[in-house]
């Protein structure tokens, strides 16, 4: 079937062009009218291909979508390989031309990516950056809503502020980390509305970037900071 699917891709041919949907790509649009008819058999596709899929897609390193393909009976130039192998490649190209249409509909919905066009997770940067953060905020949430963690709470002193803090969170369990954030300089009277933990990363983040900490170098061209 993913043979044929390869071979005989309507879906694509019916589909009509993104770049003519949406000529600036720079630009937001709304779905164009009659679009949105076009969704039930966009979902019927990434379905079909998820579940005919019997690989993993993969991202090669000239930024193009290739699929491996599990080589049968131990060959990989076996008819069933190459039906598969066309078959993936198939999706890939479907997908990459009607990226903008496909960004449209998951900026609308963005559900979407967590549900039946969940493939093109597998090719993020057909991915539109926007759809992106709002699937990286979906799933933090979810995370939030599922584990209640107890609030985190450390006493540091200023002056070894990254000390304290290393020696207090090392130990602690990714369970623990999830919680939230409270922060007490030691010596000092305030309760952490969230203006000490804002504090609290402003003084880290200047300890861990000052050359004297020797924990990254800087690259004057650049401007770049790297790992010792």
């Amino acid at each position: 079937m993913e043979a044929k699917l390869g071979q005989n891709s309507t879906f694509s041919s019916t589909m009509p062009d993104a770049a003519h949907i949406f000529p600036d790509r720079s630009s937001v649009f709304p779905l164009p009218h009659g679009a949105q008819r076009l969704l039930p058999f966009i979902e019927a596709f990434f379905v079909i291909c998820e579940r005919l899929q019997t690989n993993q897609i993969m991202l090669g390193d000239d930024g193009t979508a290739t699929w491996e393909v599990k080589e049968c009976a131990g060959t990989s130039s076996s008819p069933h390989a190459k039906g598969i192998a066309t078959g993936s490649l198939t999706f890939s190209r479907i997908v990459e031309k009607h990226r903008r249409l496909l960004n449209v509909f998951i900026r609308q919905n963005p559900g979407l990516l967590e549900r039946s066009l969940c493939m093109m997770l597998k090719v993020p940067r057909l991915i539109d950056f926007d759809n992106k953060r709002a699937y990286f905020r979906s799933r933090v949430r979810q995370q939030h809503d599922q584990y209640s963690s107890a609030p985190l709470r450390i006493s540091v002193r200023r002056a070894y502020v990254l000390e304290d803090s290393y020696n207090q969170l090392r130990l602690r369990s990714t369970q623990d980390l999830k919680g939230r954030l409270t922060v007490q300089f030691q010596g000092e009277e305030g309760i952490d509305a969230g203006g000490l933990t804002r504090e609290w990363y402003q003084l880290l983040s200047r300890v861990i970037f000052d050359k004297g900490a020797l924990l990254f170098t800087t690259v004057e061209t650049t401007q770049l900071f790297n790992l010792t």
